[in-house]
């Protein structure tokens, strides 16, 4: 398993699905740059190896790729492994292939299986600095799958692919993700009386933090509420300044990174996700697994997450009145709020690990057959 070993989806993703593998008996090497947050697994059969890129005055800028080749070959001259699954293409999935190639001509097979996340294709992957190369990647790659039928019309669009990816939908452990009544908790963000609201991301621009505060501020003068903002990234310091700006500072939370985001997903009672474009909505949809309703704009791939008027509420682009709109209405009938969490838990079991997870596996299972 090649991935980042962020916050992000890709990086969840990776961790959790090695994680799952292991639990099923395989044996599981993970390779990135810094330990993944979400690896923490405890069990003998998953292995970490870290990459290091090499420090050397003659480079401004080290050659971490050649790095990570290396790693994975030297590592496969110990532990012969079976494939190779790269999570975000850039750069692993030309890792991925420059390492098939080396062991290819020396005699060794290594099939390798990439999954899409989003920015890696619709966004990074059309810079014509990498377009070629991902191109010519993904139509070399064994299979290729993404998170959601919109990434996969647009990856068909962009790379001109010979064969459509498999769509296989991110997923969320529901055992882990649920709703906790922790009333000490809560107590230490919000009243009884107010509505908490939650927004969890890696604050870049894409993620629009700053609709995020316009709404909470359009809320916040209509019914008692409280924001917790979770995460870090470039766009923080412009959000704090933001919330002095509309002076929100006091009724907003910034709690930087967290480990356990599962706590406050369980004391909150709306989402706000107002990103520019989301290829699925990982963070979304662990949301509504702890059955916090969420506020989005239908855009990418959320609307095959989110079902408008039943799990949360979807509104056009930029559109910060209409998607402030249904979350003070619904504060005022509580009935339907409650009705809205369920209905959210009951959407993210669509999703869940055990359900999704083993398309992976019957992935592997057809690449493996097939070389």
């Amino acid at each position: 398993m090649i991935g980042h070993p962020t916050y992000g989806g890709s990086g969840v993703i990776a961790a959790e699905l090695a994680r799952y593998l292991a639990a099923q008996g395989h044996e599981v090497h993970f390779f990135s740059h810094a330990y993944p947050v979400r690896l923490f697994s405890g069990r003998n059969n998953v292995f970490f190896h870290e990459v290091a890129p090499l420090d050397y005055p003659l480079f401004k800028y080290p050659p971490f790729e050649l790095a990570f080749i290396s790693r994975i070959i030297e590592v496969f001259q110990q532990h012969p492994l079976d494939l190779l699954h790269v999570h975000y293409a850039i750069p692993h999935a030309f890792i991925a292939l420059s390492v098939r190639n080396i062991l290819q001509a020396e005699g060794h097979r290594l099939p390798f299986v990439v999954t899409l996340h989003g920015t890696d294709s619709t966004l990074l992957g059309k810079d014509p600095s990498y377009h070629p190369v991902i191109t010519h990647t993904l139509k070399a790659a064994d299979h290729v799958t993404v998170v959601s039928e919109f990434l996969k019309e647009d990856c068909m669009r962009s790379f001109c692919l010979d064969r459509e990816p498999a769509v296989i939908p991110n997923f969320v452990d529901l055992e882990v993700f649920r709703r906790r009544p922790t009333p000490d908790l809560r107590a230490q963000y919000a009243e009884e009386r107010e509505m908490l609201l939650i927004h969890v991301s890696n604050f870049r621009p894409l993620k629009r933090v700053d609709w995020v505060l316009d709404t909470f501020h359009i809320v916040q003068q209509h019914i008692p509420a409280r924001l917790l903002m979770i995460g870090d990234g470039p766009d923080l310091p412009r959000a704090e300044q933001l919330a002095r700006r509309l002076n929100i500072s006091d009724r907003v939370h910034f709690l930087g990174k967290m480990l356990d985001v599962v706590s406050c997903y369980a004391v909150a009672d709306t989402f706000l996700l107002t990103s520019e474009t989301e290829s699925f909505g990982l963070a979304a949809l662990e949301a509504m697994a702890c059955e916090v309703p969420v506020a989005a704009f239908r855009v990418g791939g959320i609307p095959e997450v989110v079902i408008d008027r039943q799990t949360g509420w979807l509104a056009p682009l930029g559109d910060i009145e209409a998607l402030a709109r249904p979350i003070i209405e619904v504060w005022r009938h509580p009935d339907r709020l409650a009705d809205m969490r369920q209905a959210a838990r009951r959407r993210a079991a669509d999703f869940d690990l055990r359900r999704i997870a083993p398309r992976y596996q019957e992935a592997y299972a057809q690449v493996l057959s097939s070389s």
